[in-house]
């Protein structure tokens, strides 16, 4: 069971929002959270996330994804969905003798669930934010079949990679071996509640 707590406080610690390694030392304090943003989003979603969470004791790195990065508008036409979140990939390989809880937003839910394939004895729980959770028995293409209509108001350019997501499979015994657990919000228009439920009765999570 992961307990998140959140403290109040006026003056949280200064944090520095910049991707970092992690060098291997075991994390202190409550654990280490990796928190992943949304498509088209960038960092931005984290801004007050970050600081609560370190000044309630949790070691955060946050990642910047292919579509966060500061390129031409037309430049997302040429990166794939690996190269896309290899961002999250290259910081979970320096994740070592301690486990991360990798948080995934919207989009980023199925980049988490990439790396949960990859790096599943890395990760002591994965937490979607009213994410995209494909389950292990159909292709990561199979969840991005809405038509969302606010996908427009996106800050930056951004795709949901249909080609290369047919052809990556994630299997029960990596993916399907980490914990997972939900956080539904009620008032998203792009991924409604009915649909966040329906992918949580197809893939159940333990909270």
């Amino acid at each position: 069971m992961v307990k998140l707590i959140l403290v109040e406080g006026n003056n949280p610690p200064e944090c520095s929002f910049k991707q970092k390694k992690c060098n291997g030392e075991k994390p202190s304090g409550l654990g280490h959270m990796v928190l992943v943003h949304g498509a088209g989003h960038g960092e931005w979603y984290w801004f007050k996330v970050k600081p609560l969470l370190e000044a309630a004791g949790y070691n955060v790195t946050t990642v910047q994804l292919g579509s966060a990065l500061t390129t031409s508008l037309d430049s997302i036409q040429n990166i794939t969905f690996l190269n896309y979140s290899k961002p999250l990939f290259d910081l979970m390989k320096y994740i070592d003798h301690h486990k991360v809880m990798l948080v995934g937003h919207s989009f980023g839910g199925l980049s988490i669930s990439v790396a949960m394939e990859k790096f599943p004895t890395k990760i002591s729980v994965a937490v979607f934010v009213t994410a995209f959770m494909p389950d292990t028995a159909h292709k990561l293409s199979y969840v991005v079949r809405e038509d969302f209509v606010l996908i427009s108001t996106l800050k930056r350019p951004g795709s949901f990679f249909p080609k290369d997501l047919d052809k990556i499979q994630l299997s029960e015994k990596k993916n399907g071996s980490v914990n997972r657990v939900y956080i539904i919000a009620k008032d998203d228009l792009a991924i409604t509640e009915d649909f966040q439920r329906e992918m949580i009765a197809n893939y159940t999570v333990k909270k």
